[in-house]
């Protein structure tokens, strides 16, 4: 091939491109911050762009560059809640003292609270099947010691649905329930069956 020719990128290699750019960068930071900010004030249904970039400080046609809409936007928060929280718990997890792990997520959702509510109970079904699916896929691949007659696949979708319903009433109706007693709920509920 001539050097002089130049090839196209791929849609991969512009997608990667894509994300490395300091603006996209800074802007995607920019509108993710903006969309948690409104959820301690809103409910997720009542959020539009509007509010979206003008709490972000970027203009109209920038968020659509980024994202279709605010339910893109909410479904990428998820992917790096979910990254963020499996970082944090990996020390945890390496442990056997399952009740340290379950107090663990609780502080992690109890700090973050708007948002988990977002996702797991504002942002719909979709959003929260998808968040499922996302946590599955996660936790296939963290080192938690499972019972060994249980396949690891079914273990990680009853403990990811176990948790992600148990929340879901936490951050509803179980709202005053403490820490400490809701992570024993949820040790008991959505890990202790699974784990060996």
């Amino acid at each position: 091939m001539d050097h002089k020719t130049r090839v196209a990128p791929t849609r991969h290699q512009a997608d990667d491109r894509w994300r490395k750019d300091a603006r996209v960068v800074r802007t995607r930071a920019a509108l993710r911050s903006a969309l948690v900010e409104l959820l301690a004030r809103h409910d997720f249904p009542d959020v539009t762009v509007g509010m979206i970039v003008e709490e972000a400080g970027v203009g109209y046609a920038t968020f659509f560059r980024h994202f279709a809409d605010p339910t893109a936007l909410l479904t990428d928060i998820a992917d790096a809640t979910i990254t963020e929280f499996m970082t944090a718990m990996m020390p945890t997890l390496l442990s056997a003292d399952r009740l340290s792990v379950t107090r663990v997520l609780v502080d992690f959702i109890a700090d973050r609270t708007a948002l988990c509510r977002a996702l797991l109970i504002g942002g719909g079904e979709v959003v929260r099947r998808d968040a499922m699916a996302r946590a599955i896929e996660h936790g296939t691949a963290v080192p938690v010691i499972f019972h060994p007659d249980i396949p690891l696949d079914l273990a990680v979708t009853h403990a990811v649905n176990a948790i992600f319903s148990t929340v879901a009433w936490w951050l509803g109706p179980g709202q005053g329930m403490s820490r400490d007693r809701f992570a024993e709920m949820l040790e008991r509920l959505a890990m202790a069956p699974v784990r060996s």
